[in-house]
């Protein structure tokens, strides 16, 4: 029983020993010029990394916080801004995605898919006006672009069905409020 705890001492002082040469051999007494930007740089990239990782997984809310770390780091702040910005996109985040695809569409004003974002954006906010203009503005330069096309009617397709139930609210107020139906308040109008 004492030979064991002794067994056991020693193999704890061993270990403890060991440690303690390895991390003196191991660390750096002198530090390489630049390295420490260099591994505060390589963080900022990770984080950058992570929230990528994140955003492959659906999981836009971790992206974003890991975004918001990466882009600290001024080489790398506008392409982690976009991705930011599409995390919002993707996550319905309308409010928090228009104001970042304004801001890089103020930076690129001929980028393209920008303004595809921006229109499909305001559709979801259902700013139409806005939207339509974007698609007008897409379909003058590139009339035959499939993707603008099939973007374009599809939002179409949203606003005659937002316009649809509009119409049908509005009547379903105008009955209760008046007892008429909304064809006929409309021609005592």
């Amino acid at each position: 029983m004492k030979r064991l705890k002794k067994i056991k001492l020693l193999g704890i002082a061993i270990v403890f020993i060991s440690f303690n040469f390895l991390n003196f051999s191991c660390s750096s007494t002198s530090i390489v010029p630049g390295q420490q930007k260099v591994v505060i740089d390589n963080i900022y990239v990770e984080y950058s990394n992570i929230g990528d990782s994140y955003f492959k997984l659906e999981d836009y809310t971790n992206a974003v916080k890991y975004y918001k770390m990466a882009m600290q780091n001024r080489k790398i702040y506008w392409a982690v801004y976009y991705k930011m910005a599409k995390a919002y996109a993707y996550s319905s985040n309308w409010n928090e995605a228009l104001p970042m695809y304004e801001t890089m569409l103020k930076r690129d004003p001929e980028n393209n898919s920008l303004k595809a974002s921006l229109a499909y954006i305001y559709i979801q906010q259902g700013q139409l006006k806005k939207a339509g203009d974007y698609y007008s503005s897409l379909l003058e330069i590139d009339p035959l672009n499939e993707k603008y096309l099939e973007n374009y009617l599809h939002d179409v397709e949203i606003c005659q069905r937002f316009a649809r139930r509009s119409r049908e609210k509005m009547a379903e107020v105008i009955l209760e409020k008046t007892g008429m139906t909304g064809g006929e308040a409309f021609h005592t109008i």
